[in-house]
């Protein structure tokens, strides 16, 4: 061994050799952060909470039974952590699909998923459009006819991928940054690429608002560019094999949550957290975030929808009884730190 005069150096020299073989990339990172409990939901149906968004004194749940989307609101707790939503106080919206979108475009309207199609070999008839509905203020409302109501159709276009090379759209989601300031549209289609598309979500808005005048209702996105888009090849099954919610920050930064449907009698892993830089393409620069806590050591989950708020991410979880079955036994809105910077 070469002798080091300056001791120090050598010392030096040491711990920089053990740190470059014990570091990870800091692309290839993945790291576990700890959730922490914010609300439970009860007198909600027995089924999956899709999506849940908390807005000032309220928390509003999306669920689907039996086709339908169904909205239900309930207040706040301050103090305890259990939230009781009515029956009483509900938006129906008839045979709209399976979606896990749901996002306030000012305080009463939502964008939700719209327009189910069910394609061979697919479990659920996810839906391909998106509405623009309003919560009633009390009481319980039903929507039946999506022509009565402003929405987006073709979401072909909302990603740079040619038209001639675009198959049809299997899956549309939409999120909205906290400065509302982008409206990320994201899509999968019969080819598995994911497409992700922002807008000004002010045009877009605006132009629902107009649209809710006319006897037409729809808005074709083919007239609306957006302000940047890009698409993945393969994105699910082959660089994620599971999708749940999208989340989109003021830097338009992606967040997937992911998770299957609990297995036998255990979870379905990775309960993860995936973090998506504007235009990065490539999987291997993506980020990976591993969401646990303590609560979940003998429970089946289900992570679902996920929402920002700030520098901390909310994400919906489904109880599921630990048999074959998987029946939903209860639904929690967990909060996790250190993933939106």
């Amino acid at each position: 061994m070469k002798k080091y005069r300056n001791y120090s150096t050598f010392l030096l020299i040491i711990i920089s050799l053990m740190l470059l073989t014990t570091c990870p990339s800091r692309a290839l990172a993945k790291s576990r952060n700890n959730a922490r409990l914010l609300f439970r939901l009860h007198s909600l149906y027995p089924t999956v909470v899709q999506k849940t968004t908390v807005k000032g004194k309220h928390i509003y749940a999306l669920q689907e039974v039996n086709e339908d989307t169904i909205i239900s609101a309930a207040r706040r707790p301050h103090h305890r952590r259990t939230a009781h939503f009515s029956m009483h106080h509900q938006l129906v919206l008839r045979n709209f699909g399976h979606t896990q979108t749901l996002v306030a475009t000012s305080k009463d309207h939502w964008l939700v998923g719209a327009r189910p199609v069910q394609f061979r070999g697919e479990e659920y008839s996810w839906d391909t459009e998106l509405a623009r509905v309003r919560f009633p203020k009390r009481g319980h409302k039903t929507i039946v006819h999506l022509s009565k109501i402003p929405h987006l159709t073709h979401l072909n276009y909302a990603t740079d991928m040619s038209q001639k090379k675009f198959s049809r759209v299997k899956r549309s989601e939409a999120a909205i940054s906290p400065d509302y300031k982008w409206l990320l549209i994201a899509t999968v289609d019969t080819h598995n690429n994911g497409h992700f598309a922002v807008y000004h979500f002010k045009t877009i808005n605006h132009a629902l608002d107009k649209a809710s005048h006319r006897k037409y209702k729809g808005i074709n996105l083919k007239h609306h560019k957006p302000v940047s888009a890009f698409h993945i090849r393969h994105f699910f099954g082959k660089h994620l094999n599971s999708i749940q919610g999208y989340a989109i920050d003021n830097h338009c930064n992606i967040y997937i949550s992911r998770e299957h449907t609990p297995t036998g009698r255990n979870s379905s892993y990775p309960r993860e957290i995936v973090k998506i830089k504007w235009h990065q393409t490539n999987h291997k620069k993506w980020r990976h975030y591993h969401v646990n806590t303590r609560h979940w050591k003998h429970v089946a989950t289900e992570l679902e929808g996920i929402e920002i708020n700030g520098n901390k991410l909310r994400v919906t979880v489904a109880y599921h009884e630990r048999n074959y079955t998987h029946r939903v036994t209860k639904n929690r809105i967990y909060q996790v730190a250190n993933i939106v910077k």
